[in-house]
């Protein structure tokens, strides 16, 4: 009697874990669908709107990014909806500045948990790679230049080797 009851108890608790208990880590097998910018993390810590205060995620800093999206259609195309950023380096007040809107086609492929995305911007062929995981697809941008905050004299310090990773997640 005390083994089934061990073996029942052994049974009970094997049941109730489910397949969502992993963390979102779960293998995606097709990527299709609308992806919501989540995250603009910089390494090291950065201040983009030149307030005194560093954060790695940028999207505490500006606004620029918060409607960026991209939705991969099941048929390979892709449509991304996108804000870049820029910033005035003459002036000593930091200052950045938000592209308009743009809405830009594109192709992509999917191959063992890589989206590997194409599409032109302003004449320019971009190719990038984004990594699929759960409900979100990242891009890691290493060895990067990140501009990190303004020194005492109102310049900018930048960091060449810094790293930058970009989420999104599926809607």
């Amino acid at each position: 009697m005390r083994n089934f009851l061990l073996t029942l108890v052994g049974v009970t608790f094997l049941m109730s874990c489910s397949g969502d208990d992993d963390g979102g880590s779960t293998t995606v097998t097709d990527p299709s669908g609308t992806y919501l910018q989540i995250s603009y993390i910089t390494n090291p810590a950065a201040d983009f709107n030149g307030d005194g205060t560093t954060s790695f995620n940028q999207l505490e800093e500006i606004v620029c990014f918060d409607t960026n999206q991209i939705n991969l259609l099941p048929d390979g195309a892709a449509l991304l909806v996108i804000k870049d950023i820029t910033f005035d380096l003459l002036t000593g007040a930091g200052t950045y500045i938000c592209s308009d809107e743009k809405v830009l086609t594109g192709t992509y492929t999917f191959n063992n948990g890589i989206v590997d995305l194409t599409y032109t911007d302003d004449g320019q062929t971009i190719n990038q790679q984004y990594t699929a995981a759960g409900s979100t697809i990242k891009r890691i941008i290493v060895d990067t230049p990140v501009i990190r905050t303004q020194n005492d004299n109102g310049d900018f310090v930048i960091n060449n080797n810094g790293q930058i990773e970009i989420v999104y997640r599926k809607e």
